[in-house]
């Protein structure tokens, strides 16, 4: 016997087979299919209609993320095992996806690289926030005097009065976190004549 219950506030439901659960899924994705899902008699059934089933789903959601915002392959492929996806169809999803350049890690990696830039975090913080996103360590773009015009602009915008040693501390501390490259900022915070701890 086939049953559906509704399980955590609603938002999946558990598909029941012989009074085990055999499947969780989104409600709200699977929406459309309950119906059909309802009419299958037994397990084989079940089986053979979510092995057409589960992919063409799947990758609805991900085309409608992706009409979104674009994505990391890491970050979809979090999405849809969130969603209880099963890993065949995922990976079958994100293959349709990188063959029709819909996700392209580099791609999505520059753009974010570029947004984080203009955001004003520094090569450290963008390498560490992008291995979070992606998964994996990817390259960052980050030229030396591209960081140094970067800091300075944000100095000059955020601590315009250098003149108090505290200031220059709090300076320094707010660029580190910010994952600037310690010996830039101590170039640009301290002048060699003058002592520091650094």
């Amino acid at each position: 016997m086939i049953k559906i219950e509704n399980v955590e506030k609603q938002t999946f439901v558990n598909i029941i087979v012989e009074g085990e659960v055999w499947k969780k899924l989104d409600k709200k994705l699977y929406s459309k299919h309950l119906r059909k899902i309802r009419t299958c008699t037994d397990k084989k059934s079940l089986t053979d209609l979510f092995s057409v089933l589960e992919e063409q789903v799947a990758l609805g959601y991900v085309y409608k993320l992706l009409a979104m915002k674009g994505y990391l392959e890491n970050q979809l492929r979090k999405k849809l095992k969130e969603r209880h996806f099963e890993e065949k169809a995922i990976e079958a999803v994100l293959g349709v996806c990188r063959e029709k350049g819909y996700i392209n890690d580099v791609r999505e990696a520059k753009g974010f690289v570029e947004r984080e830039k203009r955001r004003g975090q520094g090569p450290k913080a963008i390498v560490q926030r992008l291995k979070e996103k992606a998964g994996v360590s990817l390259e960052v773009s980050f030229s030396q005097e591209e960081e140094r015009e970067k800091l300075e602009q944000l100095l000059e915008k955020r601590f315009p009065d250098l003149s108090e040693i505290k200031t220059k501390e709090r300076a320094y501390r707010f660029f580190q976190r910010r994952g600037f490259s310690e010996h830039l900022i101590r170039e640009i915070l301290f002048a060699e004549s003058e002592p520091h701890y650094w």
